[in-house]
């Protein structure tokens, strides 16, 4: 078990940009578990750079994991925290 003052906690980040994931990553610094959240399309901060990621997307999804939802909104679905210690990111 870490020592990380976040550890044990659960973050999922669901912003885009810079503001949330600089502060999401932040918090995976200090030990929290970060589930960044994308469309299947992508986060838009990913093309800001033609040819390629941008840096932002780079330094600030370091020690995230991640995953795509898709959904059809004539079908809302609910997305259930697994733990008490989770929290949402959104910017």
């Amino acid at each position: 078990m870490s020592n990380l003052p976040l550890a044990g906690c659960r973050i999922i980040e669901l912003g885009t940009m810079v503001a949330a994931p600089f502060a999401t990553h932040i918090l995976s610094q200090l030990g929290a578990e970060v589930i960044k959240v994308e469309p299947p399309t992508g986060d838009t901060t990913r093309s800001l750079i033609r040819g390629g990621p941008s840096g932002t997307i780079i330094a600030y999804s370091h020690g995230k994991k991640g995953m795509s939802l898709s959904g059809n909104p004539r079908r809302p679905r609910s997305i259930q925290a697994p733990s008490d210690h989770s929290r949402c990111v959104h910017s």
